[in-house]
């Protein structure tokens, strides 16, 4: 018999107990964390990419290219991105930035962990 994700599921949503729910947690939060490293070791110079998970606020979202990527063993390391004419055209709309309403790019150094390929 195999068992599919959705046996696996039900099985949570009905019979799991709290330490099987514990052992669940502990086991998402890992795959995540390997997840992130890997996204984080893939992302190079030239790719196009969007950010996410970012503050402040008005950065998620925003697209443009990496120009590049300086890594860093603890911290996972930065990118500076080059902002597409749209996304720095909305970085504009905030004071904060003083960025001529009608600048077509815009660099910035963002974690390698707000970065997220297109």
């Amino acid at each position: 018999m195999t068992v599919t994700f959705a046996d696996a599921a039900r099985f949570l949503a009905d019979q799991a107990s709290l330490k099987d729910l514990e052992l669940l947690t502990g086991a998402l939060e890992q795959r995540r964390a390997t997840l992130a490293k890997e996204r984080m070791q893939s992302i190079t110079a030239g790719q196009d990419v969007r950010l996410d998970q970012i503050k402040p606020a008005e950065l998620a979202g925003l697209t443009g290219t990496v120009q590049h990527v300086y890594r860093a063993p603890r911290t996972g390391g930065t990118a500076n991105v080059l902002l597409d004419a749209e996304s720095t055209y909305r970085l504009a709309l905030y004071p904060k930035y003083c960025l001529p309403r009608d600048a077509t790019e815009f660099t910035v150094t963002v974690p390698l962990g707000t970065v997220f390929p297109r």
